[in-house]
């Protein structure tokens, strides 16, 4: 999680069976620390990197300290700030990376957010920040009109 105590960077997650945003992770492959699928899943959620250096988890871990982690059912949660977010961004501009999601690394998180390039393929398709708010979990988060005036800006205009 990057977070700046007042938001958190989430995606959209377009081909999930019921699509959703959530926050970045997933599984731990065989042979993985928490740290090191924290920081794969990461990169792949975040770029699309056509391919990762192996050296470069190892540089991130040294470079970027977690500020907290803790544990939310199966899932160990990292908490990192923005300024660690922005730190990545411009570790990965040492290494010659290819993205699925950019043309060019992004140089700061409004890049991050605003040139990520849409990609069928991708497992997030948007990025979006999020206010660290109390929610009612009994009511969706978002207003049911405002999703109807965000259905609207989709529909073409004639």
């Amino acid at each position: 999680m990057f977070t700046n105590g007042t938001h958190v960077l989430a995606g959209y997650q377009p081909r999930k069976k019921k699509p959703h945003i959530s926050g970045l992770g997933g599984g731990k492959q065989e042979g993985e620390s928490y740290m090191q699928t924290a920081w794969r899943e990461t990169l792949e959620e975040l770029f699309e990197f056509k391919e990762i250096p192996k050296d470069l988890f190892d540089i991130i871990q040294l470079t970027i300290q977690p500020k907290d982690s803790f544990i939310t059912g199966n899932y160990i949660n990292v908490v990192y700030t923005f300024a660690d977010l922005q730190q990545l961004l411009q570790l990965l501009h040492c290494y010659e990376l290819e993205s699925n999601v950019y043309t060019i690394i992004p140089y700061n998180i409004t890049d991050l957010l605003f040139q990520r390039q849409h990609n069928k393929t991708a497992e997030i398709s948007h990025l979006c920040l999020l206010p660290l708010v109390d929610h009612n979990w009994k009511n969706p988060f978002i207003d049911a009109n405002f999703l109807k005036d965000i259905a609207a800006l989709q529909e073409p205009k004639n």
